[in-house]
C-alpha cells in the first residue's frame, strides 16, 4: 500500500485522538501539515487538535496561518485563537469568530427551507 494523503493522515490523527492516544494522533497530523502546509482544510484540522490537546505556542502558529490561508470562513479557528491569546488579541479574534459564526448561522437559515422540500 502507498503512502497515505495529507488528508487520509488527519483522519488517522483524529481516530488516534479519539482513542486517546494524543502524542501519536498529533504526530500523525503533523506529518498531514508537513506535507500539505498550504491546505486549509489540513491546517484548521491540525491547529484545532494542537488547541485541545497540545502545544499552545505550536497551536497559536498554526491557528494564524490558518487564518492567513482562508481569513473568511471557519469560525473554530477565531475561537481557538480567543482562547489562547491573550487581552486585545484575543478579544478580536473571539470577535471574528463569532461574526463568521453568525454570518454562517444566516445562511443556514436562508438555504434550510430549501433543503427540507421534497423534489
Amino acid at each position: 500500500m502507498g503512502k497515505k494523503s495529507a488528508h487520509e493522515l488527519i483522519e488517522s490523527g483524529q481516530e488516534l485522538i479519539a482513542q486517546e492516544e494524543y502524542e501519536k494522533g498529533i504526530d500523525t497530523m503533523r506529518e498531514a501539515y508537513n506535507l500539505a502546509p498550504d491546505d486549509v482544510t489540513v491546517v484548521d484540522a491540525f491547529g484545532s487538535a494542537l488547541a485541545e490537546t497540545s502545544n499552545k505556542m505550536e497551536a497559536v502558529a498554526v491557528l494564524q496561518h490558518a487564518v492567513q490561508l482562508s481569513p473568511g470562513a471557519g469560525f473554530e479557528k477565531y475561537m481557538y485563537l480567543g482562547q489562547l491569546l491573550e487581552g486585545e488579541e484575543a478579544i478580536e479574534q473571539s470577535r471574528t469568530g463569532l461574526k463568521l459564526l453568525r454570518k454562517q448561522a444566516r445562511l443556514s437559515n436562508i438555504v434550510a427551507p430549501f433543503c427540507s422540500r421534497p423534489i
